[in-house]
């Protein structure tokens, strides 16, 4: 391997300098990279660095920074005074895991779950904030499309309890109507069962009817509940 480098003829390379070219052509070095000046060096992993003397300087050349990179193991001629740094390798990029779907209900939980959060929903002799609680429980977990159904047409029988025709029958009604009405919009397109009850609350309610509009949004472009699964697969939960 011979260097070969504009300007003026220079001395050869050293002893040391031809041996780890030598060397490095025995190994099957990739890439050759040489910086007249001093400079920074970035180098492989087992890239083999010879320090040689630069070739004597034109007039009209102005000192600088030079900058070499190497990909892969090689032979780098440097000038004296450069600094070599030598960069780790990139990190191997991790696997790809397959999201875990959430767990929702499925239809063992209706006789159960289901029936003891849509009841505690529909008593009004339970505390307001109570209420909210199981509703809230009922949006957010969801189910396949069979229980999305069932949970929407309880939560249209909770707007029923607390509103009849064009009033609200007690002052927690807007606040129970409100957290209905969200989760109905949790449930996706689960929930479009109670689209024409909550029509009904509309006008009462600055904010309820801003929680409507949110809700009609989510129902219209949120994800279509799953389909349940045969008898012999359905268990405690997706």
């Amino acid at each position: 391997m011979i260097f070969t480098t504009p300007g003026p003829v220079s001395p050869l390379p050293s002893r040391r300098a031809a041996m780890a070219v030598l060397l490095a052509g025995l190994c099957g070095a990739s890439v050759l990279a040489q910086t007249p000046t001093p400079g920074t060096v970035v180098a492989s992993p087992g890239s083999t660095v010879v320090v040689q003397p630069p070739p004597a300087p034109a007039k009209d050349d102005k000192a600088g920074t030079a900058t070499s990179t190497t990909t892969t193991p090689g032979l780098i001629v440097a000038a004296p005074g450069s600094t070599v740094v030598v960069a780790n390798p990139p990190a191997a990029p991790a696997a790809k895991k397959d999201p875990t779907p959430p767990n929702t209900f499925a239809a063992a939980d209706k006789l159960n779950i289901i029936q003891d959060l849509l009841h505690t929903a529909k008593n009004r002799k339970v505390p307001a904030l109570a209420r909210a609680g199981a509703i809230d429980a009922l949006g957010s977990i969801g189910g396949n499309s069979d229980v999305a159904y069932h949970i929407a047409s309880g939560l249209s029988e909770v707007l029923d309890v607390e509103f009849s025709g064009t009033t609200f029958e007690k002052p927690e009604g807007k606040f129970i109507c409100y957290y209905t009405v969200k989760a109905l919009g949790q449930l996706g397109w689960g929930g479009k069962t109670a689209l024409s009850k909550m029509q009904l609350l509309r006008g009462q309610d600055v904010i309820l009817d801003a929680a409507i509009d949110h809700a009609v949004y989510a129902i219209r472009t949120g994800p279509v509940p799953a389909k349940p699964k045969p008898p012999d697969a359905a268990g405690g939960g997706n």
